[in-house]
């Protein structure tokens, strides 16, 4: 009988000089080709992992721009405003983005944009399902 392999651990935080490559690796990117979503969706985390928090909401909005359907990117673009102080439009960006999962059945980012809502004393939508 094998044991349980051990629990992995995070991966560390990359480095100051490695998180500026990934943030001009995604610029590059999304400059490359500006209708790309996921570009626009890398560049938005790794601007936030450099605490660079109203330009990662510019990026996950310019994502949502692009693909309309993308929970996540409401998500982390509400967060990120909140980060930034931006609260009423972070409110806006996270009642749309908590529809837009409720009407695709997407379960995880519903939940964490109702938490991030009662985080700021916000009511969550009610959406018809």
């Amino acid at each position: 009988m094998n044991p349980s392999p051990a629990p992995s651990s995070p991966a560390p935080a990359p480095t100051s000089e490695q998180l500026a490559k990934r943030i001009a690796q995604f610029e590059n990117m999304a400059q490359a080709d500006a209708a790309n979503e996921m570009a626009h969706f890398s560049l938005g985390r790794a601007y936030g992992e450099a605490q660079r928090y109203q330009d990662a909401a510019d990026s996950f909005l310019r994502c949502i721009q692009l693909a309309p359907t993308m929970s996540m990117a409401y998500q982390m673009a509400g967060e990120m405003l909140l980060k930034s102080g931006v609260t009423e439009r972070a409110v806006d960006v996270l009642t749309d983005g908590y529809t837009v999962a409720a009407e695709r059945g997407e379960f995880k980012p519903k939940k964490a944009i109702a938490d991030l809502l009662k985080s700021i004393g916000r009511a969550v939508p009610e959406v018809a399902t």
